[in-house]
């Protein structure tokens, strides 16, 4: 009998957990942090070391803070960890049609600290909208697989990167358009980039935690 107690409450957990991103483990209860988005970050060191060194080092701990003028209260789309680790770790060639040649256009980082300091700063502030936006200020759309938008909405970065998000309602036992709403977000290169979980709250703003499949750089 209690083995199949056990059989029951295994299967129950299982189900509970179907979702259709990877929801990442924000360390919130109730999705609200008693302090600043820069003291959120290095609380939660699992998702977020990496991001709160590059901060560090592009000098920019005052944005997160809300101690910058102009960046009061801040949207930040988050790379996690694991985002920027895969990033960090992996160079890119591409070919040069002149020299004939492959060439390095970004090489392999061991330690954030290697990251060039504009580097740094660049790829931070991309993920950085002046304002707040909660998931429920942004519209309702709909991404074909032909590319077609409907409705959304577009946000600007403060390093002049624009990009489409959208909200929707995921799916629940089988069934389209009955589960949570997410965000879903296109660059201008057409980089789909998905959110694992939204509204982690601070005293100066808002974060989105992107999913860990996120290539960091196409923001």
């Amino acid at each position: 009998m209690i083995k199949y107690v056990i059989i029951i409450i295994v299967l129950f957990t299982l189900g509970s957990c179907e979702t259709n991103y990877g929801i990442i483990n924000t360390g919130l209860a109730n999705g609200k942090f008693d302090g600043s988005m820069y003291e959120y970050f290095q609380a939660n060191h699992y998702d977020w070391d990496s991001l709160v060194l590059m901060i560090d080092r592009a000098g920019l701990k005052d944005v997160f803070t809300g101690e910058r003028a102009g960046y009061e209260e801040i949207t930040f789309f988050g790379p996690t960890n694991h985002t920027i680790r895969l990033w960090m770790y992996k160079s890119e060639q591409r070919w040069d049609s002149e020299l004939q040649q492959m060439v390095v256009i970004k090489k392999a980082y061991n330690r954030v600290d290697e990251i060039p300091v504009e580097d740094c700063r660049r790829l931070v502030m991309e993920h950085v909208v002046k304002g707040v936006y909660m998931r429920d200020d942004i519209s309702e759309g709909t991404l074909a697989e032909s590319g077609d938008r409907e409705g959304g909405m577009t946000l600007t970065g403060v390093e002049g990167n624009s990009f489409w998000i959208f909200s929707f309602r995921g799916m629940y036992q089988g069934i389209a358009g009955q589960g949570a709403v997410s965000l879903k977000l296109v660059s201008e290169i057409g980089q789909e980039i998905k959110v694992a979980s939204s509204n982690l709250e601070s005293d100066n703003g808002v974060v989105h935690s992107l999913h860990y499949d996120y290539p960091f750089g196409t923001l």
